[in-house]
């Protein structure tokens, strides 16, 4: 389980960065690697109210020295409507 309410913060985000970086850097997820993205954000800020934001963008920032996983990431919060500015 990935996220929710109780779960500490930074070892989460740690754990997602691991899961995108292996998804994105292998060609053979292709397929599947958006909607697996999609999945990880959503279970990685479910319950949390106070500091998904915060969650959210340290995730964009740091997701990968590969370009596709950030603007994927930007597209996603986009089509959210979150902006990680506020």
């Amino acid at each position: 389980m990935i996220g929710g309410a109780a779960a500490e913060p930074a070892s989460h985000i740690r754990v997602a960065l691991e899961f995108l970086t292996r998804l994105w850097g292998s060609p053979s997820p292709v397929p599947y690697r958006e909607k697996a993205t999609g999945l990880l954000l959503e279970q990685l800020v479910r319950e949390r109210t106070a500091d998904y934001r915060r969650i959210l963008r340290t995730v964009a920032l740091r997701a990968s020295t590969n370009r596709a996983p950030r603007l994927y990431i930007a597209d996603w919060l986009r089509g959210h409507f979150i902006k990680l500015d506020d």
